[in-house]
């Protein structure tokens, strides 16, 4: 019987560790994790393009940072290229910044921007200045 109850044990274990893991996957560096995006800007949510245009090219690595809130990936985006994801925002009125990570190159930030009434972000990750597209 102690055998079962052992088991049971560690199967709870790991249950609780898959669940932690997943509640704080893909943060990596100071903000925490957060959820990936679904790429291709489809659903609900808002579009947000991003075009990796570092020089020298490399992968970025992009993520959405509401003001209080912990940031969320987006997703990864291959050297001169350009990939829409979808993001559903908590609250439109809140200030966001996007964040690019690419390895050895320092971060690159867009400047805060709010998406109320905007539909569509999209940012040339060489500039601070996210465009925003909006409308219905």
């Amino acid at each position: 019987m102690s055998i079962g109850r052992h088991t049971r044990r560690l199967l709870v274990a790991s249950f609780c560790l898959v669940l932690t893991a997943c509640g704080g996957s893909g943060g990596g560096g100071g903000g925490g994790g957060g959820e990936t995006a679904a790429p291709g800007g489809g659903g609900d949510g808002l579009a947000v393009t991003i075009n990796n245009d570092l020089i020298p090219p490399q992968t970025v690595t992009v993520f959405i940072v509401p003001e209080t809130g912990r940031r969320r990936r987006l997703g990864s985006v291959p050297p001169n290229s350009r990939q829409t994801f979808n993001y559903d925002p908590t609250v439109l009125s809140m200030e966001h910044t996007l964040v690019g990570e690419a390895p050895g190159v320092r971060d690159k930030r867009s400047l805060p921007f709010t998406l109320q009434g905007v539909r569509a972000v999209r940012w040339d990750v060489s500039n601070p200045n996210a465009r925003l597209t909006r409308g219905p």
